[in-house]
């Protein structure tokens, strides 16, 4: 058994009590009871662990085939430690030894492991080795893991990649055939604009909104074009597609201000010209004519030949259509030589008297909407152009009178119907219709139109026309047919303006309004009568029952069928 002996003098950091004594205290260590407390330290046979102080070296703890220290303990003190570490190599003996030092927080002394350099670092290798395997593993693992969740995650994002990418494509879709249909809807909305097929005042705004139409400073002319095809023998009458296209295309060329152009009729171009309000009257006129003048000029190179009608100019773009007539007018007495003529340019002739049908439209279209302005607005156009301009002879006046009498008539019959369930309103209505047998005159039919107007109008202010209607779509709600153009023209209303006003009185869409309704008297069947649930859908007006259940469905979150059976019980 190794045993180690530890000296130490007897000082006064020992006992406090002990002072100036030559006395030594003297330990005893076994050595296997040093290896027990070292046990974890590996020493490769070679090594050992000591303690030094003053100079003299205390061996703690040595390996198997420990001899000698390798090294002076002069050279183990004066190393430079790195970390409390350093290594040594015995040239003479060719051994490289690794020295680890630590300090005791207890006592301050250096405890020094002596290992072979060699021994010490191979003995890691295969930590190494697993170390390296391990973390191979790992980062294998992360980016299998990474792989199946990028994998799993990439689904929804590819899904909205994908519907992105069609969204994507439908909006180039639908961008190309706005591009494609932008000339047709500006060709509706000034057809609207020209013709004065408009309701309200919300319908002018919105048209001068689309088509940007420049409101300030800004007054407007009507130019009315008809073409013919012209060859080397015969004047033609067809203008082909190809002709069609070159004539709106020297228009807009010519005439930019405003670029939109319809065609009222074959061989036909309408467009609405732009002045500056500072410009002059005759000024505006004269240019507009001359620019008509080199246009014609231009098209007798391609074998076509125009005339055209100038109206009068207006400050008001909810009255261009009152110069549409009169554009109109003035073309239809141009000849060969005065192809181009403006109003004002002519004298009106007494033999024929101005009632266009579209004025007759517009008239029956006013009273439908109780607009008693506009009514009063069409009258004096009739009694400007008829009475002032033309001074119509007594037989044409009374044809104008009869034509007059009989718009209002059948107004007034169509009325009748609406109000078939009102009897009091009725009863009014009759002594509006006993007027028509007095001599008509143009004050009598006015006062009757206005009257008419009354009848249109709901006692609350609201548009009566709404409630007809109403009442119209829960008799014909069972009708498959029955849609927007349909009530359209049963009361002689445009789309447009029914759904702005069906919407502004209900606050309800009429689509949405019809569905309501058709699924109300659909539960009324479902609860209360005996009926054939596969035939319900033709009873409450749709063409199929797969596109009934789904609305029923959605509307009271069951089928009929589960309906009906839950109600029985």
């Amino acid at each position: 058994m190794i045993k180690y002996i530890y000296v130490t003098p007897i000082t006064s950091s020992l006992s406090p009590n002990i002072h100036n004594t030559n006395a030594f205290l003297i330990y005893e260590f076994d050595s296997n009871v040093l290896k027990k407390i070292f046990y974890d330290l590996q020493l490769y046979d070679k090594g050992c662990i000591l303690t030094t102080k003053d100079q003299n070296i205390f061996p703690l703890v040595s390996g198997k085939q420990y001899n000698e220290l390798p090294i002076s303990i002069e050279k183990i003190l004066n190393f430079k430690y790195i970390d409390d570490v350093v290594t040594y190599n015995d040239v003479l003996k060719r051994e490289k030894w690794l020295i680890t030092r630590l300090q005791s927080k207890y006592t301050n002394r250096f405890y020094y492991m002596f290992q072979p350099y060699n021994e010490a670092y191979l003995s890691t290798t295969s930590y190494q080795y697993k170390f390296v395997i391990i973390s191979c593993l790992a980062v294998l693992i992360n980016i299998l893991i990474i792989f199946i969740i990028s994998i799993y995650n990439s689904k929804p994002v590819n899904k909205i990649h994908t519907e992105l990418y069609l969204e994507k494509e439908k909006n180039i879709s639908l961008t190309g055939i706005l591009e494609s249909n932008k000339t047709v809807v500006s060709e509706l909305y000034i057809r609207k604009l020209i013709e004065g097929s408009f309701q309200t005042q919300d319908e002018v705004d919105e048209i001068i909104n689309v088509l940007n139409l420049p409101y300030y400073d800004t007054k407007y002319q009507v130019l009315y074009i008809e073409a013919n095809y012209i060859d080397d023998t015969e004047h033609g009458l067809i203008i082909t597609n190809e002709q069609d296209n070159t004539i709106k295309n020297i228009i807009k060329l010519y005439f930019p201000d405003t670029g939109y152009i319809f065609k009222p009729s074959k061989k036909v171009f309408v467009t609405l010209l732009a002045s500056s309000r500072q410009t002059s009257l005759q000024k505006a006129i004269s240019q507009n004519k001359q620019i008509f003048k080199m246009m014609h000029i231009r098209l007798l190179n391609e074998y076509i030949w125009i005339s055209g009608g100038f109206s009068l100019f207006t400050n008001n773009i909810s009255e261009i259509w009152k110069f549409y007539e009169s554009a109109k007018n003035a073309k239809s007495i141009t000849t060969s030589q005065n192809y181009v003529i403006c109003d004002g340019d002519y004298s009106y002739t007494n033999d024929v008297y101005y009632y266009p049908e579209i004025l007759a439209l517009q008239l029956t279209g006013f009273i439908s909407t109780g607009n008693k302005e506009k009514v009063n607005e069409i009258f004096n156009i009739i009694e400007k152009e008829n009475i002032v301009n033309r001074s119509l002879a007594p037989a044409q006046r009374q044809y104008l009178l009869a034509d007059l009498r009989n718009t209002l008539f059948k107004k007034c019959n169509q009325i009748k119907q609406t109000l078939k369930y009102q009897d009091e309103k009725l009863k009014n209505l009759d002594l509006v219709s006993k007027q028509f047998q007095r001599e008509s005159s143009l004050i009598v039919l006015k006062a009757i139109a206005l009257e008419l107007c009354n009848f249109c109008i709901a006692e609350t202010g609201t548009n009566s026309i709404i409630s007809e209607i109403k009442d119209y779509i829960n008799d014909n709600y069972n009708n498959p047919d029955l849609c927007l153009k349909k009530i359209s023209q049963e009361f002689n209303i445009s789309e447009n303006y029914f759904s702005f006003l069906f919407k502004k009185e209900t606050n309800e869409k009429f689509s949405a309004y019809l569905e309501r309704l058709r699924m109300s008297k659909a539960k009324e069947l479902v609860l209360e009568h005996d009926c054939n649930i596969s035939q319900l859908y033709e009873k409450v007006g749709y063409n199929n029952a797969t596109s009934f259940r789904r609305v029923f469905k959605k509307t009271y979150g069951v089928s009929p069928k589960q309906m009906k059976e839950a109600n029985n019980g």
